[in-house]
């Protein structure tokens, strides 16, 4: 069971990897102003940390596939919170986007909500 529990992390943080990777694509795009042009999707297909970030959720995809067949739903699902902890203090550390203490109280509930969840 460790070995499923550690492929599901590791699918995760290959999750959270792909939304930072997906996040500097569109900042080297610059803002878009038509999400329907043809030039706008020539930029996103052709943007090679886009693509990058593609590749990674595709790879997190196939690692929880991979878990699902060996694990409860209900015992390994949970972890799909921890993205939800990790790239607000991405945004953070990574593109110095603000934290509002809203946001951080929910941080600290969806971390509440995980113990309450794992010790179950």
């Amino acid at each position: 069971m460790f070995r499923i529990f550690l492929i599901a992390i590791i699918s995760v943080g290959v999750s959270i990897t792909g939304q930072i990777v997906l996040k500097l694509g569109v900042a080297q795009m610059g803002e878009i102003k038509s999400f329907l042009s043809l030039n706008f999707l020539i930029k996103v297909f052709i943007n090679p940390l886009i693509i990058f970030s593609l590749f990674l959720y595709a790879s997190s995809f196939i690692l929880w596939v991979a878990v699902l067949s060996k694990a409860q739903l209900s015992a390994v699902y949970p972890l799909l919170a921890i993205p939800y902890i990790v790239v607000p203090l991405a945004g953070l550390l990574i593109f110095h986007e603000p934290i509002s203490a809203t946001r951080w109280i929910g941080i600290v509930i969806v971390c509440l909500g995980l113990l309450i969840i794992m010790k179950s």
